[in-house]
C-alpha cells in the first residue's frame, strides 16, 4: 500500500511541473508595457468610430407664409456624435427630441438625414438655422430662411375724406408691410370715376401736393405689389372746396320775337351751400347809373313773363331765367349772377333773334390758280335770306379795296337743326387773285332780324403757281413728258439714219472707183 501511495504521489508531482512548464511556454497576445495600466475587458471589446461629418452645404431658402419647408442636413458617421439644430444662438433639438413647443417644428430622420421641418411657415420663422454635430470636433452648416408674404397697405390720415380748400397743399403717407418690400404706385380717381396713375409721385411713399386745384381732387390710391399673390390698395379722398366759378356756359342764345326763350347759366362751386342766384338786364344807359361800357344793369324778377329757376348739384349750380313771348326790347345782353357765403361769380350772355355766323374756314384746295375756297357755318332760328362776302388784298403797307359779294341764302344749306336753330353751310369759291398775294376776308349773314355782326378775320396766302411746275421737273418727268421725249428721241433717231445713208450713197462709189 505504501508503495501505491508513493506511485500515485509520483503521478500527481508529474502532472503539476508539467503543466507548469506548459504555462510558461505561452507568450501574452498584447504584453503591457512595463508599468502600464490593464485595460478592461469593456474597453477593449469595441472598436474606435471615424468622426462625424455632414455633407449638406449651406442654402439660401425662401418660403411664403403658410407653406412647408424643409432644411436638409445629411450626415456621415452619425453614430460619432449627437445632430443639434439651433436657430441662432437658440437650440431647436437635440438628435430627434424637439424643444419647440409651437407644434409646427419637428425633426424628420431619413437613414443619415436630420431634417428640421417647418410645417406651415410663419413670418417670425425667418432667420438663420444651424445644423450642430457635437463631437470632439464639432461641425455645422448654416441655411438662411427668408419668409415671403403678400403686401399690406395703409394710407395717412386715416379719413374717408378731408376737405382742404382750392390752392392749398396736402400730403398722404403709405404705410406698407410685406416680403419682400412692396414697390408702390399712385393712381388718382377723378369725380368722374376716371383712374389715372400719377407718374411723378412713382416709389415715394410720401407724397405732397402744391397749389390745389380742381383737377387734383378725387380719390388717391397707394398701391402696393411684391409678386407674392395680389396687388392690394388703400385710399382716401381729396375733397377740393372752392367759391362759385363760371363753369361751361354759352354766351349767346338765340330766338325768335313772339317765341319762348330760356337763358342758362352754369356754374360750380363746393360746397355749394346757400345760393343766391341773380339775372340782370343790361340796358343802355340813360344816367348816371351806367357802367364802365355804357350799359346799366337792371335786374329780372320773377313775373307774368319771367320765370327764374335755381338748382344745385353736387358741385353744380345751375341757373335758368325763361322769357315768354319774346319781345324786341328783350333782345338784348344779360348777366347771370351767383352768391354764397365762400364768395360770388358772374357771367354776360345774349338773347338775339339775329343770324350767328362762326369763324369763316378754308375749303378743300382747288387745283386752279387764283382760286381759294372759304367755309362759311351760320346758326339762324329763322331763315337765312342772304350771305355777305368781303375780302381785300393786303400788304405790309396798305390795304386794296374791299370786294363784295352777296349770295342768296338757301334751305338746301341746311345740315342739322338743333332745339329750333338750323346750322347752315355753305361754300364759296374766290377767283382772280393775285399770285404771291395776301388777303383777308369776313362774312356776315341776313335774316329776318337783319344783318347779323361780321365774323372776325380770317387771313390767307396765295401760292406761286409756279412751284408746282418746278417741283414736278425736280421731282422727274411726267407720264406725258416721259411719251413726248421718246416720241423725240425716235425722231431724231430717224434723222440720223436717213442723213448716213444718204452720205454712204454720196461717197463710197467715189472711193472704190
Amino acid at each position: 500500500m505504501a508503495g501505491v501511495s508513493a506511485i500515485s504521489a509520483g503521478v500527481l508531482l508529474g502532472l503539476l511541473l508539467t503543466q507548469a512548464v506548459m504555462c510558461e511556454e505561452i507568450p501574452a497576445a498584447n504584453p503591457a508595457p512595463e508599468g502600464a495600466d490593464t485595460p478592461s475587458s469593456e474597453e477593449t471589446s469595441e472598436a474606435a468610430l471615424p468622426p462625424a461629418t455632414i455633407a449638406t452645404q449651406g442654402q439660401l431658402l425662401n418660403v411664403k407664409v403658410g407653406d412647408r419647408l424643409e432644411l436638409p442636413c445629411e450626415v456621415e458617421n452619425v453614430d460619432s456624435g449627437v445632430v443639434v439644430w439651433r436657430k441662432g444662438a437658440k437650440a431647436l433639438s437635440n438628435g430627434p427630441r424637439i424643444f419647440s413647443r409651437s407644434g409646427h417644428l419637428k425633426i424628420e430622420v431619413k437613414g443619415r438625414n436630420y431634417n428640421l421641418v417647418i410645417s406651415k411657415a410663419r413670418t417670425d420663422d425667418k432667420g438663420q438655422y444651424t445644423c450642430l454635430v457635437e463631437q470632439e470636433n464639432a461641425v455645422n452648416i448654416t441655411h438662411t430662411v427668408t419668409v415671403t408674404y403678400p403686401p399690406t397697405v395703409d394710407v395717412q390720415p386715416l379719413q374717408d375724406s378731408t376737405e382742404i380748400p382750392k390752392g392749398d397743399s396736402f400730403s398722404v403717407s403709405c404705410i406698407t408691410t410685406g416680403e419682400p418690400e412692396p414697390s408702390v404706385t399712385w393712381k388718382l380717381k377723378d369725380e368722374l370715376g376716371n383712374s389715372r396713375e400719377l407718374p411723378d409721385f412713382a416709389g415715394m411713399r410720401n407724397i405732397t401736393v402744391e397749389q390745389l386745384s380742381r383737377a387734383d381732387a378725387g380719390e388717391y390710391h397707394c398701391v402696393a405689389d411684391n409678386g407674392v399673390g395680389e396687388a392690394v390698395s388703400s385710399s382716401v379722398k381729396i375733397v377740393v372746396t372752392f367759391p362759385p366759378e363760371v363753369s361751361e356756359t354759352k354766351s349767346l342764345f338765340l330766338t325768335k320775337v313772339g317765341g319762348d326763350a330760356s337763358l342758362q347759366c352754369v356754374f360750380s362751386a363746393y360746397p355749394p351751400g346757400e345760393v343766391q342766384a341773380n339775372w340782370y338786364r343790361m340796358d343802355k344807359a340813360v344816367d348816371d347809373a351806367a357802367s364802365a361800357d355804357g350799359f346799366s344793369k337792371v335786374e329780372v324778377g320773377a313775373d307774368e313773363r319771367h320765370a327764374i329757376q335755381t338748382d344745385a348739384q353736387g358741385s353744380t349750380i345751375t341757373t335758368t331765367l325763361t322769357v315768354r313771348n319774346v319781345e324786341e326790347t328783350d333782345l338784348k345782353k344779360y348777366e347771370c349772377a351767383i352768391r354764397n357765403d365762400k364768395g360770388a361769380a358772374e357771367h354776360k350772355l345774349e338773347l338775339s333773334a339775329h343770324a350767328h355766323p362762326e369763324k369763316v374756314h378754308p375749303a378743300e384746295r382747288h387745283k386752279e390758280p387764283q382760286v381759294y375756297g372759304v367755309k362759311m357755318r351760320v346758326k339762324s332760328i329763322s331763315p337765312v335770306k342772304q350771305y355777305r362776302i368781303i375780302y381785300r388784298e393786303i400788304n405790309e403797307t396798305h390795304e386794296g379795296d374791299a370786294k363784295e359779294e352777296l349770295l342768296a341764302g338757301d334751305e338746301k344749306d341746311v345740315v342739322e337743326t338743333e332745339n329750333g336753330v338750323k346750322v347752315y353751310e355753305r361754300v364759296y369759291i374766290i377767283k382772280n387773285l393775285r399770285p404771291l398775294a395776301n388777303y383777308t376776308i369776313k362774312m356776315a349773314a341776313q335774316n329776318d332780324y337783319g344783318w347779323s355782326r361780321d365774323t372776325d378775320m380770317h387771313r390767307f396766302s396765295m401760292e406761286d403757281p409756279t412751284k408746282s411746275a418746278a417741283s414736278g421737273l425736280q421731282g422727274g418727268p411726267t407720264g406725258s413728258s416721259m411719251i413726248f421725249c421718246r416720241s423725240n428721241l425716235l425722231l431724231l433717231s430717224n434723222v440720223l439714219l436717213c442723213w448716213l445713208l444718204a452720205h454712204a450713197a454720196t461717197h463710197w462709189p467715189a472711193r472704190l472707183a
